[in-house]
């Protein structure tokens, strides 16, 4: 439905609406500047004429019921001689309209026919003499009451002079509206030009060739080049969500065939010869455990997707206090049969708004590890704390540690340590990784340290606090 829609670039749009800005800008500045100087000349020429008149006026005597001027209009100089727009013309006239006096500029010219008003009164009068527009004032001249004569004053108007400036002014207004189109296509393109880098590298990027980035300026920064960066953010998550991806099915077939194999070799080992029925017994438990440890990492998998999956959580107001007693006289006993000493120090009520379920099994899983890994006589200690933002949860263990460098890599799918002491354990190692996506589900963080193989190892969870107290632990 798109097909005959026409397309036009960005940079032809910017173009042209500028094109469009600049003509009405300009249409509108000269429109205004003509009409203030046609308006101006106007009120200029009237002032001329009114001038004129009132000095010549002044002049007027009326002898014998005839008016006269005093020196005559023809003995008149300065403006009275010029011909042209600079000079004034002036007549002394009939009631009727005929000629009794005029200025020297009148010489040698086409004859201007007088225009005398009906009644007596003073008038301006727009006309063309000689193809020129020219006005002319009327004013009458009264004796006792009676019209005896008319003053007229005459100039020519500047009409012509302002069309002439039309022209130019109408031509520079084209000029300057095909120069700023041609100057804002040209800025148009430099400007988009970085956006037309970025979709060409965009379109280069595929799920294989994630390592790619979106050119980025160094010398400029502007809202583009936050663009850039913040696509490059995304592309750099979505690189490292596809490696893990990557990982995590590699990883996952291998810790699910590992059982797989086990239990097809001890099946087609039972079925190479007849066996006793101890002998079967033996070999069935041992393909239950293998299918054991196969249900157990299935589970892992499908609990660690759920928790990514889910966004909006339900949550409870969790005393993490209350809750790690509970988990603690839980594995007691655990810990107990293999003379291990197992404290809890959380006195005071801590809240935090979170899954129960869920904070219980970041607790389990932190001392199931910890009763694993901790030597027989060993020392597990559990403490909770909070402050102004946070409630923390620290386990703290005597058991192998692990080297420092490697406190991140706990956190990852599947991976265990290559200790001898953690390779005799059984385990998915996956139970670190459910803790972590548990806490960050909540807004929270783990981390791990220790000062080597040996020396123990000490995790510390960290969960937004619940302002509201009133609230009680729910399962």
């Amino acid at each position: 439905m798109f097909k005959g829609r026409l397309r036009l670039p960005i940079s032809l749009r910017l173009t042209l609406w500028y094109g469009v800005s600049m003509l009405v800008l300009l249409g509108m500045f000269g429109g205004v500047l003509v009409t203030s100087l046609h308006v101006h000349q106007h009120m200029a020429l009237h002032q001329r004429l009114f001038k004129a008149q009132s000095e010549l006026m002044a002049r007027v005597v009326v002898e014998t019921g005839r008016p006269r001027l005093h020196p005559p209009l023809p003995q008149h100089r300065g403006s009275l001689q010029i011909k042209g727009a600079l000079g004034i013309y002036a007549r002394l006239l009939s009631p009727r309209g005929t000629v009794w006096e005029e200025s020297l500029n009148f010489e040698g010219g086409v004859a201007l026919a007088p225009h005398v008003p009906e009644q007596p009164g003073m008038q301006e009068v727009d006309r063309a003499w000689q193809g020129v527009p020219i006005r002319s004032f009327y004013a009458p001249i009264l004796a006792k009451g009676d019209l005896v004569g008319w003053l007229e004053v005459s100039a020519f108007a500047w009409n012509l002079q302002i069309h002439l400036i039309g022209w130019p002014l109408g031509l520079a207004l084209v000029v300057s509206m095909l120069l700023a189109l041609g100057g804002g296509y040209l800025l148009a393109r430099r400007a988009l030009n970085p956006i037309v880098r970025l979709t060409d590298a965009a379109n280069r990027i595929t799920a294989s060739d994630l390592d790619i980035r979106l050119p980025v300026d160094a010398r400029l920064h502007d809202e583009l080049t936050d663009l850039a960066e913040t696509f490059n953010r995304m592309i750099a998550r979505l690189e490292a969500s596809f490696g893990r991806e990557r990982r995590f099915t590699a990883d996952a077939a291998h810790e699910l065939l590992n059982p797989l194999a086990a239990v097809r070799n001890e099946a087609e080992v039972a079925l190479r010869r007849a066996r006793t029925v101890p002998a079967y017994q033996q070999t069935l438990r041992a393909i239950l455990t293998d299918v054991e440890r196969l249900g157990k990492v299935v589970e892992q998998l499908l609990e660690l997707a759920r928790i990514e999956a889910v966004t909006d959580r339900a949550r409870d107001q969790v005393d993490v206090s209350r809750l790690c007693r509970e988990r603690v006289a839980y594995w007691n006993a655990a810990a107990e049969a293999r003379q291990i000493r197992l404290t809890c120090r959380a006195d005071q009520q801590a809240f935090v708004s979170a899954g129960a379920s869920h904070v219980g099994a970041v607790l389990d899983n932190l001392i199931e590890n910890a009763v694993k890994y901790t030597p027989e006589g060993g020392r597990i200690d559990l403490a909770v704390e909070e402050d102004a933002a946070w409630v923390t949860v620290t386990v703290t263990d005597s058991g192998i540690g692990f080297e420092p460098e490697a406190a991140e890599q706990l956190f990852e799918r599947f991976h265990r340590g290559a200790a001898p002491a953690v390779q005799a354990r059984p385990g998915s190692g996956l139970g670190l990784a459910i803790v972590r996506a548990l806490v960050q589900a909540y807004g929270g963080s783990i981390t791990a340290a220790s000062q080597g193989p040996g020396c123990g190892s000490r995790f510390v969870v960290r969960l937004p606090r619940e302002e509201n107290r009133e609230g009680i632990y729910k399962d």
